[in-house]
């Protein structure tokens, strides 16, 4: 081996260390442009799944509301359709009353219509036993009086014929 020829395949090394080196050197820059790419590739999906996962939560919680919401609905409407039929209840329950106070009502005044008449009855009755009794007595009143006017008029009227008689008689 010649000097000139360890020189030439020295350069040839060295040319060829050269291309490796600049080949490498490429293909580096080419991974490095990759892995940027990567990186930002997977900043921009981190950034979408932090959305996705807030919109997830997002979703959760509107579904929760949404849940809440349909809970307090139903609760209200419950307790609507409780207030309704207490409310019924006691509408009800005062009608009745009512009902009940007015057929007391109306059998009290019948009552006391009849008590009324009864007792008019009564009175009525009673007023004529009495006037019937006073005019039994002043009627025997006046038959006793007569009688006894008729049995004066009657000795009067004897003695008068008697002394009448008598003088008739002595004459």
């Amino acid at each position: 081996m010649t000097s000139e020829k360890i020189i030439k395949n020295l350069a040839q090394v060295k040319l060829d260390i050269g291309q490796s080196v600049d080949s490498l050197e490429n293909s580096l820059t080419e991974e490095y442009r990759k892995l940027n790419n990567i990186q930002e590739a997977i900043k921009i999906e981190s950034c979408n799944l932090q959305e996705l996962h807030n919109i997830t939560a997002n979703t959760d919680s509107l579904a929760a509301l949404f849940l809440a919401q349909k809970e307090y609905k139903q609760k209200f409407e419950e307790e609507t359709q409780d207030a309704k039929n207490n409310f019924e209840k006691e509408m009800n329950e005062v009608r009745a009353s009512g009902e009940k106070e007015q057929e007391d009502y109306i059998q009290n005044k019948k009552e006391q219509e009849i008590q009324i008449k009864k007792n008019r009855e009564r009175k009525e009755e009673e007023y004529n036993y009495n006037l019937q009794l006073e005019r039994k007595k002043n009627q025997d009143d006046h038959q006793t009086r007569k009688n006894l006017l008729e049995k004066e008029l009657e000795e009067k009227l004897y003695r008068s014929i008697k002394r009448s008689c008598t003088k008739r008689i002595c004459n």
